[in-house]
């Protein structure tokens, strides 16, 4: 089963905005495998893309995942040593 369809439940070309909205609803965590880049209108827009571009990068460097380009902005905190961002 493809990323899509384990978190959407369609395949990534049935995806609609609708049913990332919908996803969005309730609060989400990034994981290995799950990744949220929001767009703010603050801040350096070469910075940003870095940020697209390291998270792809990493991807490609392990098993893969699923990133969400666009994700409303969440809260940063630590859990067990490593990064969460809890997405609203």
């Amino acid at each position: 089963m493809d990323y899509c369809t384990s978190h959407f439940g369609k395949r990534l070309n049935d995806l609609t905005i609708q049913d990332i909205e919908s996803y969005f609803q309730q609060e989400r965590i990034e994981t290995d495998q799950l990744e949220f880049k929001s767009i703010s209108q603050h801040g350096n827009l070469n910075d940003k893309i870095l940020g697209i571009q390291r998270s792809i990068c990493a991807f490609l460097n392990s098993s893969g995942g699923l990133l969400i380009w666009g994700a409303p902005e969440g809260k940063k905190y630590m859990k067990k040593k490593k990064r969460f961002t809890k997405v609203f």
